[in-house]
């Protein structure tokens, strides 16, 4: 089942393996674009619902967040929210960081950072593929 004579032990296959899943479905080897971009706009999304429940404080509006116990949102409102959140996961991912909406609390500083460094991975990714596809 293992091929014993390029893995040490069964803990260094699972890893070899799980990496070479990941890199397949996720990024696929070589060149995968559109990939990128779904991945790109996939993390984007998912911060920014993270976001609604942590809460951000924006200069225009004050403290946007979701409350649990108060179930009266409106689509309206909600949408409102959600752009706001997305706006901020946006320019969070990007590394600009406008300081018009800033994050509250130690998670949320933490989350932040987090998505910080994967829009640096990523954006960084999206140079690589572009590059080579300008030299080829």
């Amino acid at each position: 089942f293992i091929e014993e004579d390029k893995y040490n032990n069964y803990k260094d296959y699972l890893s070899k393996k799980t990496y070479d899943f990941l890199s397949k479905h996720i990024l696929g080897y070589g060149e995968k674009p559109f990939k990128l971009l779904l991945i790109s706009i996939g993390v984007v999304s998912l911060f920014a619902l993270i976001y609604m429940f942590i809460g951000v404080n924006s200069v225009e509006y004050g403290l946007i967040k979701i409350n649990l116990f108060k179930n009266d949102y409106s689509i309206y409102e909600f949408i409102k929210m959600y752009i706001y959140v997305l706006y901020f996961s946006i320019i969070t991912f990007c590394t600009v960081g406008y300081g018009d909406v800033i994050i509250t609390g130690l998670l949320g500083k933490i989350i932040v950072c987090l998505e910080v460094f994967l829009g640096v991975t990523i954006n960084a990714m999206w140079t690589s593929i572009l590059l080579s596809r300008v030299i080829r």
